[in-house]
């Protein structure tokens, strides 16, 4: 995005899955990280959140559906790039 120098981002992860049936599975993610603009004008820092949720189901040894939300979140001292979002998927796996 052409601010500062490079970005120096520190980060922490987690993550889960869990088989509940033969064909079902869950996946939990959780992370948060800090990013410094070294070299800003304005010393920009952004922390993030995300967490997303996935449902893995296989109706057929050909096809597999899964179900998903994420969460993403972006906190910054510069004015007007926070934001909040939030989107639902749903997807198909097709093999041969």
């Amino acid at each position: 995005n052409g601010e500062g120098n490079f970005i120096k981002q520190t980060s922490y992860a987690e993550n889960w899955t869990h088989q509940w049936l033969e064909r079902m599975y869950t996946s939990v993610s959780f992370s948060v990280s800090n990013d410094v603009y070294e070299g800003s004008i304005n010393l920009r820092e952004d922390d993030l959140t995300q967490i997303n949720m996935m449902l893995n189901y296989q109706l057929k040894r050909w096809l597999t559906v899964t179900s998903s939300y994420l969460f993403d979140d972006r906190d910054s001292n510069v004015a007007n790039i926070d934001y909040d979002r939030s989107v639902f998927s749903i997807s198909f796996k097709v093999t041969l």
